[in-house]
């Protein structure tokens, strides 16, 4: 693993937060171009070298992240320091999150230039393989956050880093694959969630080729005339994948909590969530549907320990009492 680098002027001021509960430890070291000041740090703090000794947890307690975390930017972008009431907080509308490897590099470009260009919010990148970011053209971009960690899928990263702490400061948080494709502005996309102050959502999937068909028929793009609406459909049903929108305050007072941390595919979430989150207002966007390349970069190169097959079930094990989706729509807007 590396940090990132590349960053001119400053001093690189290395954070080490050693953080034990029994026989469990975790490392986080973060690298950035902003003074030891701005962290409240003693001028002292600057003078310490770099030690970047990795500790391996043993048995670790559901929440917390294993092994080594090498996070190559400060804590402050990835939610602005809070002060006061909401209102006079910083604010941002989205945060977009992306695993990526090599494999996936020409879609996470357009992806990453897409938000932006369009001032959407920041982007934080979930790199599961050692391939080198350093060479891209928004690889110093202060609104970038790169995490590493090798063989780890989406939802052990988001479990993690997303916490409801993290996104306090934005309104959507953006959960896409690598391998998720879309052309329309994302602040278009969120001005209709304000509109109709929709809580979880999908772009409807496009059903012609290249696109990949989603396996479920109520997350395929509809128009007036088969069933959809002129902006999209009132659901029971949303993928967790290629691409999910969940308002901020939905994911904090529930969906963080209800993701599994030791499950990695997020398989069978989705068909809970609705339900498990007391029915918040769920929609398939018809108006600005997307494209699923179906890729599936992330599950070869993590293949060894990928098995969504078996994780299916688990979430209905471990909450029996949640009724899973119907999967229909349930009214037009």
């Amino acid at each position: 693993m590396s940090c990132k680098n590349g960053f001119g002027g400053g001093i690189w001021p290395v954070l080490i937060l050693a953080l034990s509960t029994g026989i469990v430890g975790l490392l986080f070291v973060l690298q950035s171009h902003a003074s030891s000041a701005e962290f409240g740090f003693p001028a002292s703090f600057q003078t310490i070298p770099p030690p970047i000794v990795p500790i391996t947890p043993v048995e670790p307690p559901v929440s917390s992240p294993t092994g080594p975390v090498w996070i190559a930017t400060d804590l402050e972008r990835i939610s602005p320091r809070i002060t006061g009431p909401r209102d006079s907080k910083p604010h941002l509308r989205g945060l977009l999150t992306i695993p990526i490897g090599r494999k996936s590099v020409t879609l996470v470009n357009e992806t990453i230039h897409s938000w932006m260009e369009a001032k959407s919010g920041r982007v934080m990148l979930f790199a599961y393989d050692d391939f080198d970011w350093s060479t891209q053209s928004w690889y110093s971009d202060e609104r970038i956050i790169l995490v590493r960690h090798l063989k780890q899928m989406k939802w052990w990263f988001l479990k993690r880093f997303v916490t409801p702490l993290t996104v306090e400061a934005y309104d959507y948080i953006w959960f896409s694959d690598d391998d998720a494709h879309f052309t329309w502005n994302p602040n278009e996309y969120m001005d209709l969630l304000d509109k109709f102050q929709v809580e979880l959502s999908q772009p409807a999937h496009v059903m012609t080729r290249p696109c990949a068909p989603s396996v479920w028929d109520v997350t395929h793009q509809r128009d007036t005339q088969h069933g959809g609406g002129p902006n999209g459909r009132w659901v029971d049903f949303v993928e967790c994948g290629p691409l999910v929108i969940v308002h901020r305050e939905l994911w904090k007072r529930c969906v963080w909590n209800f993701v599994q941390e030791d499950l990695s595919s997020g398989y069978g979430l989705d068909e809970m969530w609705y339900e498990a989150c007391h029915q918040p207002k769920t929609a398939v966007i018809d108006k600005l549907p997307m494209c699923h390349k179906s890729t599936q970069s992330a599950r070869a190169a993590n293949r060894e320990f990928y098995d969504p097959e078996r994780e299916w079930p688990i979430y209905g094990q471990r909450h029996p009492h949640v009724r899973k989706a119907a999967k229909r729509t349930l009214g037009t807007f």
